[in-house]
């Protein structure tokens, strides 16, 4: 069963390949599969078997870390090699991410614990915030801060490194979000209570407020180095942009599918993942037609509660290596026109979480416990190619 989480391009792609380089390619790759016109070929790798993945980040290195809370695993994939090193023991762990100085941040998902884990030394370091009793997502500002937030209490925190302290600010009007997103050193919220994206300036201590359309469920969150953020609502089945500055959104109704729930930003294309059609798609905002409104925007100051959390609780963390082993196979496209190209993903697909890295995409298959690595096969990335 998959868990609610809730508590409760035009893609015009031209791509000329004559037979006598595909010919090439296959000799050269043993895992060659050349899909038809209207498919891409895809690499996929099986993840633990009795697991619930759901987040994917890469860090600066072209790593990949996966977060697999039904495993209590943290996976760590080196792409070109195919390495794997599992850590496991790491309760519930979401949304790893690793920071500047090369330590691996996590949360035991809904509960209380934010977690740092070493990965030079197989040990974990892990600290019980206040007030808190259900964290989720997790971000790193440009100072090096990590940032977790609380989808049942209404809160986030701020926690410094190098002295342990971490700062509590509650979001207005009882809002709640289950993921943010750094941008500098402030901080995207998607609060789906309220139906309100949130901004959270630390320096002045205010948050910035933008009321969304009612029944609005912003999940998977980025915003692009303009300013503008984007996110995935859920529950009105689109892709949306504000442009913060102006207070202007701009709405993406879903070609296929009603569920977005992550996105990932590459060259000015938006990928994301759907989960009740099982499709993984990527959106051209320069060509797909989209409806703009202004957003009314308010203000609301905010006194973080700061405290110092000492040394925390260590622990060993088992870890053991292992390659994965890829398997051949394609995706039919399913949309290809306006801005949008749209692909069909087996049958039990319950894609959630997706990255780009180095212009490689990767998603998470929590449904089939798979990671799946989309145009792989013959070497050519379409989002480079696009026009």
């Amino acid at each position: 069963m998959i868990k609610d989480r809730r508590l409760s391009i035009s893609l015009t792609v031209t791509l000329s390949i004559p037979v006598v380089l595909l010919l090439a390619l296959a000799a050269a790759s043993d895992s060659l599969t050349v899909a038809k016109a209207d498919s891409i070929p895809v690499q996929e790798g099986a993840l633990a078997p009795a697991g619930l993945a759901y987040e994917i980040n890469p860090d600066t290195h072209g790593n990949l870390w996966i977060s697999d809370d039904g495993a209590n695993e943290i996976w760590q994939i080196h792409p070109a090699t195919r390495v794997v090193t599992t850590y496991s023991g790491l309760d519930n762990a979401s949304d790893a991410r690793m920071d500047p100085a090369g330590m691996v941040w996590w949360t035991n998902a809904g509960n209380t614990d934010l977690g740092r884990l070493s990965p030079g030394t197989s040990t974990a370091i892990t600290w019980t915030l206040p007030g808190t009793g259900a964290l989720w997502g997790t971000t790193i500002d440009d100072a090096g801060r990590v940032w977790t937030t609380d989808f049942a209490y209404g809160v986030t925190y701020r926690f410094t490194p190098g002295t342990a302290e971490v700062c509590t600010y509650q979001i207005p009007d009882a809002g709640a979000s289950s993921y943010l997103s750094a941008q500098g050193a402030d901080i995207w919220l998607g609060d789906g209570w309220n139906n309100r994206i949130l901004k959270l300036d630390p320096s002045a201590n205010l948050f910035t407020i933008w009321q969304l359309t009612s029944g609005a469920f912003p999940r998977g969150m980025s915003s692009e180095a303009n300013g503008n953020l984007w996110w995935a609502d859920e529950e009105l089945s689109m892709l949306a942009r504000l442009e913060p500055d102006i207070s202007r959104m701009t709405a993406y109704p879903l070609p296929v599918g009603t569920t977005p729930e992550m996105i990932a930003l590459s060259q000015g294309k938006v990928w994301y993942t759907e989960i009740v059609s099982g499709t993984v798609g990527v959106l051209d905002p320069a060509v797909a037609s989209g409806t703009s409104s202004t957003l009314v925007k308010t203000t609301a100051p905010v006194t973080p509660a700061c405290s110092n959390l000492g040394a925390g609780t260590s622990s060993s963390v088992p870890s053991s290596a292992h390659t994965l082993a890829w398997t051949p196979t394609a995706y039919n496209q399913l949309v290809n026109s306006g801005g949008w190209a749209v692909y069909q993903m087996p049958s039990n697909a319950y894609p959630w979480g997706i990255a780009v890295s180095n212009e490689d995409v990767w998603i998470v298959d929590q449904g089939r416990q798979k990671l799946a690595h989309p145009f792989a096969s013959v070497n050519l990335y379409l989002p480079l190619i696009v026009r």
